[in-house]
């Protein structure tokens, strides 16, 4: 019986060289086995020989393994394919065996196959020896590097169990969710155990705050309608309702405080505290001054209305189409949601200032509260501040999910499907990233807002030295901050990425060379948000007023002005800022697609670039 080494000098050169006559007949291996030494010179070597001395087929690699219904499908095979089977080592048997019956059944389909193809592969079975090393680019394909930027895949995530590592800065959504259970044990504590009591030991700063609920409670259903008949009358007409806030926003602060500076009169030849009246006329300066900013900043920015007109035009469509209507009820919803939460902060809050003790002064007894308490009442009004800026950025990231899927996909499934999945990405997988947003972007605009407004300031001579000193940390912050982009959140809703990763593209894709013009609807932008602003100043001077008049309690006053400001400020912003939301997330899918090359939506390139582009080019990725 041949061995191994002729055998595969006989199929190689019958198999690769079928051409060469000249070498047909020479070996290409060599074995000790075939030379001038017997067969009682393989030293026992099962390789070196296929039979034993009882005469009975010896199978070195235990083929007597195989099941018999593989041995009958494998009966057809030719002996020489099986001798080189055995040669095979024992990890290849196994691969070897698997591959020969897929092409045994082929064979079966297709009789005129061979075990050859014709354009020169490798015979069959050999191919399981095959260099798997990375092959070289053919000589016809491109050498120069692909682009860096592929085609964007926009796709919404599933509404399930996820795994722990697709959550995005869940760190910071463990420390928020940590936040809410200490203030939800300190509820539920003080809620029994400091509970006012009756009669003069009553602090009179709790009971006249718990009198301002209702006023409170009114402002913000009036704020909530007030934003979102705004938006309805913007779909009705744009440049008027836009030309009308603008003059709107200062009037109302200039009204703000001739109240105030009215109502400092009142105490006038009666007994009347410095709250009252002196501190009042000087309080009345804030808003008057705000004003004069105000009408500033929108006279600058006059040029822009048209840009913005256009901007706003196809928002409010989008907001008020019969398709979109779970995209405007996702604001009231959350909303809603935000209010009800804020419930157990505020009775915290108020439930603190019972912690104190009565001081008998010459006035007669008064309260105050224990320093710890203090702090307790300010960490919890961080949290609660925090906890609307996180429903603010899950609104945003929500927004900027659905319009992504507006924009990107050409079959769009169930509207309501879409809304639960752009939830979902927002209070689930990235929810970490709104509570890091929530934090991190409101330090930045006040940072910035704080390093320019001294840039502006004249420095004195004596205080260069001091100046200098400052410059360099200075300068660093401010590019630190100039890296964050105010789209990341946005980017952050399109793509599901997580928050620096997001904020540092979308500042790369805005900043991009390829944009042919800078966002301009910088103006609705600033205009919502002074007339948020507006509304919770105007609040703010009202509950003062009402808390230092008719409750009687100047003392309470600024606390109380402070917290029906703020609710007030904040219902107006979270429903009007979601024209600002749709803005945003259009220029962000229109920097992606500049960004790759495609053009989802002609309409929308129309709009940022202000140029009518040929049918031509309008191509879709």
């Amino acid at each position: 019986m041949a061995n191994f080494s002729s055998y595969a000098s006989k199929f190689l050169n019958q198999s690769l060289l079928p051409n060469t006559s000249t070498v047909a007949n020479e070996p290409l291996f060599y074995s000790m086995a075939e030379s001038s030494h017997d067969g009682d010179l393989d030293d026992g070597d099962p390789h070196l020989r296929r039979s034993r001395g009882d005469g009975r087929d010896y199978d070195p690699f235990n083929l007597e393994d195989i099941p018999d219904d593989e041995r009958e499908e494998a009966a057809g095979f030719d002996t020489s394919i099986n001798d080189v089977q055995d040669s095979l080592p024992l990890l290849l048997q196994s691969n070897w065996r698997l591959t020969t019956q897929q092409q045994t059944q082929h064979q079966l389909q297709s009789p005129t196959s061979s075990s050859t193809s014709s354009d020169g592969s490798m015979p069959m079975g050999l191919d399981l020896l095959e260099d798997d090393r990375p092959q070289q680019p053919a000589l016809t394909q491109s050498l120069l590097p692909r682009s860096a930027n592929p085609a964007f895949v926009f796709s919404l995530p599933h509404p399930g169990r996820i795994p722990r590592r697709k959550y995005n800065d869940a760190g910071w959504a463990m420390l928020w969710y940590s936040c809410l259970a200490v203030c939800g044990v300190g509820f539920v504590f003080t809620l029994f155990s400091s509970s006012p009591s009756s009669g003069r030991a009553t602090p009179y700063i709790y009971s006249t705050l718990t009198h301002t609920i209702p006023l409170i409670t009114l402002f913000t259903f009036i704020a909530a309608l007030c934003s979102y008949l705004h938006i309805a009358l913007l779909r009705v007409s744009v440049k008027p309702v836009l030309m009308a806030t603008s003059v709107a926003v200062p009037g109302v602060m200039i009204i703000a405080a001739a109240w105030a500076f009215a109502a400092s009169f009142f105490w006038t030849g009666k007994e009347g505290g410095w709250a009252e009246t002196i501190g009042l006329r000087l309080f009345a300066l804030v808003p008057l001054v705000l004003a004069a900013l105000s009408a500033r900043a929108l006279y600058h920015r006059r040029t822009r209305l048209y840009e913005t007109i256009s901007v706003v035009t196809l928002s409010t469509r989008l907001l008020l189409e019969p398709g979109q209507v779970g995209l405007l009820a996702l604001s009231p919803a959350i909303l809603l949601s935000s209010v009800l939460v804020s419930l157990p902060f505020l009775s915290l809050a108020f439930h603190l200032l019972l912690i104190g003790y009565f001081d008998n002064g010459t006035n007669g007894a008064q309260w105050h509260v224990k320093p710890y308490a203090g702090w307790l009442i300010a960490m919890t009004l961080f949290v609660w501040l925090w906890t609307w800026f996180i429903a603010r950025d899950v609104l945003r990231m929500s927004v900027s999910a659905l319009i992504g899927a507006w924009y990107f996909l050409d079959r769009r499934g169930d509207p309501t499907e879409e809304i639960k999945s752009a939830v979902y990405r927002a209070i689930s997988p990235s929810l970490g990233t709104n509570c890091l947003s929530a934090l991190v972007m409101s330090a930045v605009h006040i940072a910035t807002f704080a390093i320019q407004t001294l840039t502006r300031i004249t420095v004195p001579p004596f205080l260069l030295p001091l100046t200098h000193t400052l410059a360099y940390p200075t300068s660093l912050l401010s590019n630190s901050m100039a890296s964050l982009s105010n789209y990341a959140l946005v980017y952050a809703g399109v793509t599901g990425e997580a928050f620096f990763q997001s904020a540092r593209r979308a500042k790369a894709l805005t900043a991009s060379r390829a944009l042919r013009h800078n966002p301009g609807y910088t103006l609705l932008t600033i205009l919502l948000l002074l007339t948020a602003f507006a509304i919770g100043l105007l609040a703010a001077m009202a509950t003062y007023i009402f808390t230092a008049f008719t409750l009687k309690s100047p003392a309470s006053a600024p606390f109380a002005s402070f917290i029906g400001g703020t609710v007030t400020f904040l219902v107006g912003w979270f429903c009007m800022s979601l024209v600002d939301d749709v803005a945003d997330s259009l220029y962000m899918c229109y920097c992606i697609d500049v960004d790759v090359g495609a053009t989802h939506k002609p309409e929308v390139f129309d709009l940022f670039e202000g140029i009518q582009r040929p049918a031509s080019n309008r191509s879709h990725a």
